[in-house]
This record gives C-alpha cells, sequence and structure tokens, in this order.
C-alpha cells in the first residue's frame, strides 16, 4: 500500500507500481500528448480488450473512439498481470477544464472502471479507482480538486457519496443543491458531456440532479435495468436511487464533489492494519497522521 501511494505521487508520464504478487498497474498521464499513434493504437487496442470481455456490447466514445483528444486529458491505469501479460482492468479519468464566467475550474471526472471477468471480485475496482484518484490529486494543481461522477450504479452512487467531500447529491443528506455544484453541473452536462458518452438530446434535471435519457452518445452498452445495477451495501442508497431514476429511460446521476488528502487518509485507514498506520504515515512523508481516540 505504501509502494502504491509512492507511485501515485509521482509526476512521471509512466509510472509502473506493484499491486500485488502477479498483478502491477502502470499509470499514463495524457498519454495522448506525448504518446506516437502506434502506441498509443495499442493502449486503445488493451483497453478494448478488457472493455469487450466485461461489457455487454460495444462503446463508441472516448477512449474507445479513433481519436487523440480523448486521451489528451485523461489519466489511464491499466491493471497488467506479471506472468502472462493480460490486462487485468483499467481506469480512465479525464481532466474537464470546466469554465464558469471568467474563471476556468479543473474538474476530475471519475470515469469509467473496467475489470477483466477472470479478474474480478478480488479488489481490483477499488485499487484502480484509488491509484488514479490519488495520481490525479497530485498532478493538478488545486486544493481540494473538484470530482464528478456520473452513474446510474447505486454501489457507485453510494461510494461516492461516502468517500468524497461536500457531495451532491448524496442518499444521505437532503438539501437544496449547493450554488457551485450547479454551477459546474450545468456547466458539465452543456459543454463536456461527451467524456462520458451522453447524446446531445439527454436532458438535464437540475432539481434532482439526474440527466434523463443518459446512454446515447455511445455508451449504450452501460445501459442497465434497476435490477441489473449492483448494489450498495446501505440499502437507503439503493432505496433512494430506485427512486430517483428511470432505469427504462436510461437515467444517470451527475454527482459533484471534492478531494482532499483526507480521502486519501481515510482510504488508508480502511487497508492498512492499525499498527502500521504511523510507520506508513512517516515513510509516505505526505502528512501527520490523524491520532485515533481512545
Amino acid at each position: 500500500m505504501i509502494a502504491l501511494v509512492r507511485g501515485a505521487l509521482s509526476r512521471e508520464r509512466v509510472v509502473r507500481v506493484r499491486l500485488s504478487e502477479t498483478i502491477e498497474a502502470i499509470i499514463y498521464d495524457r498519454p495522448g500528448v506525448w504518446m506516437s499513434d502506434t502506441e498509443l493504437a495499442e493502449l486503445r487496442a488493451q483497453l478494448r480488450t478488457v472493455a469487450d470481455a466485461a461489457i455487454p456490447g460495444p462503446l463508441d466514445y472516448g477512449v474507445f473512439s479513433a481519436q487523440r483528444a480523448p486521451f489528451e486529458n485523461r489519466l489511464v491505469v491499466i491493471g497488467r498481470h506479471l506472468g502472462s501479460g493480460d490486462i487485468t482492468g483499467f481506469n480512465a479519468m479525464p481532466t474537464l477544464s470546466v469554465k464558469l464566467g471568467p474563471r476556468t475550474v479543473n474538474v476530475l471526472h471519475l470515469g469509467l472502471v473496467a475489470i477483466h471477468p477472470a479478474y474480478q471480485r478480488q479488489g481490483m475496482q477499488g485499487l484502480l479507482y484509488g491509484l488514479g484518484g490519488f495520481s490525479a490529486l497530485h498532478r493538478i494543481p488545486d486544493d481540494p480538486v473538484w470530482i464528478s461522477n456520473v452513474t446510474e450504479v447505486p454501489a457507485i452512487f453510494g461510494a461516492v457519496s461516502d468517500h468524497f467531500v461536500d457531495v451532491y447529491p448524496s442518499y444521505r443528506h437532503a438539501r437544496e443543491a449547493p450554488p457551485e455544484h450547479l454551477d459546474l453541473a450545468r456547466a458539465i452536462v452543456a459543454h463536456h458531456r461527451h467524456e462520458f458518452g451522453v447524446g446531445a438530446e439527454a436532458t438535464f434535471d437540475e432539481q434532482r440532479f439526474v440527466i434523463q435519457g443518459s446512454y446515447t452518445g455511445g455508451s449504450d452498452a452501460l445501459k442497465k435495468t434497476a435490477d441489473q445495477a449492483p448494489r450498495y451495501r446501505d440499502p437507503a442508497c439503493n432505496e433512494y436511487c430506485r427512486a430517483q431514476l428511470d432505469y427504462g429511460r436510461g437515467d444517470d446521476f451527475i454527482q459533484l464533489g471534492k478531494m482532499d488528502r483526507s480521502v486519501i487518509t481515510n482510504f488508508l485507514e480502511r487497508r492498512i492494519p492499525a499498527p502500521f498506520r504511523p510507520q506508513a504515515a512517516r515513510q509516505m512523508k505526505l502528512w501527520q497522521y490523524p491520532a485515533r481516540k481512545t
């Protein structure tokens, strides 16, 4: 775990991190800016291999299109089996430059994670999300970093609600949308919907932060029924999603929140045994590890 976080803090454009004895993660920072056409085609083929195995249908947006542009603003993390060379999964996270009047806000979109069926249920999704998020936090100069998430899946909606800061909407809190969250959501849906496969005909319900008819921009294969969407551990989250989303139409929530170093410490608390936490904090030299209450 220490090696994972150290790798995430590197500013190199290619970083390799061992996730386990057999799995290595490779982080590519904006590969569309510096990769050759041949290298980029190989990376795209690796992502498509996983998507073809894990997703019941073709995708035609973002890193699955034939364009270089989607790779120019993305952090791409792939998992690779050291023995076979198999690509075990990937995470592709774009940074959106969102215009709000005279200023620009950088928003890290949590993007698409896909795990090859042969490597599912091994904790890989959380590791690729964490590795990509920590790396982006270190590379984006803002503090905290705004994050966005577009999903119909209760397991993802609930995890974002619980693990990031100042998230809206959340199944835990009934409140009006904060003004900056609303401004960002409007601008993202208006100008960046292509980044997550939303077609021009989709509409944005500002009251519920729901994109109505979301799966028409090349992401059709990701659409799920209410029964197919993986559940969250808290039943309240599952009930909230079922009540707010029309799965037949293909609705998605758009969530806005923030990521700071507390997100990292909370992530590590769940994964590093208590006796090793002070040592880990010293070795990583990132922050003063919060003292646990006795």
